[in-house]
């Protein structure tokens, strides 16, 4: 529009497209967001945390280390076929209040940074997964890229190590969650 603008080739009738256009997509847009909102009230008033963690806890999943990392492996497997808005929208707003009933706080120093830490391990979690066979839609999107003399075993190729250094850096935000949460807290999000 602003090119269009600029060039002096704008229309009434081009500006109310483009604004219309853009009123649907938003709307389908908050029209998700809605629609998964309700369903995580939903699920949360009729007991479904509750059920959840005894239905994970009938399978051994007890601890807050076992059931973060159950989360973790959960999202990555989900991370190959499905796209991240689906998990964020669906998977986290079932697990996030699971996790929230678990003290962390002997790890991070407070349970108030544990949305924080979580969301830094999610995110490094699922580009990770998205970069990993057997989808990996992440490598097409490099091969679009890549000169034509690359093909998509050498995409594949290089993937390894980077991958390896991504589940290195997840691993150590794990174990020193003061990696991911230094910037909030020196922001003052974070106590």
């Amino acid at each position: 529009m602003f090119i269009a603008a600029l060039n002096r080739r704008i229309t009434f009738k081009m500006m109310n497209e483009a604004i219309y256009a853009s009123c649907r997509a938003n709307g389908l847009v908050f029209l998700i967001f809605l629609g998964a909102t309700g369903f995580s009230y939903v699920f949360r008033v009729l007991g479904g945390d509750d059920l959840m963690i005894s239905t994970l806890t009938h399978f051994g999943i007890d601890t807050k280390w076992e059931m973060l990392g159950f989360v973790m492996i959960l999202i990555f497997l989900l991370g190959f076929p499905f796209e991240w808005i689906e998990i964020c929208l669906i998977v986290l707003p079932v697990f996030g209040p699971i996790l929230l009933k678990y003290d962390f706080s002997d790890h991070l120093g407070n349970n108030a940074a544990l949305m924080t830490w979580f969301g830094t391990l999610v995110a490094v979690n699922l580009q990770t997964a998205f970069m990993t066979p057997p989808f990996g839609a992440t490598l097409f999107y490099m091969k679009g890229t890549a000169p034509p003399g690359v093909t998509m075993s050498d995409v594949f190729t290089a993937m390894y190590p980077f991958v390896a250094l991504q589940v290195l850096g997840l691993m150590l935000c794990i174990y020193f969650p003061s990696i991911s949460l230094w910037l909030p807290r020196l922001a003052g999000f974070v106590e």
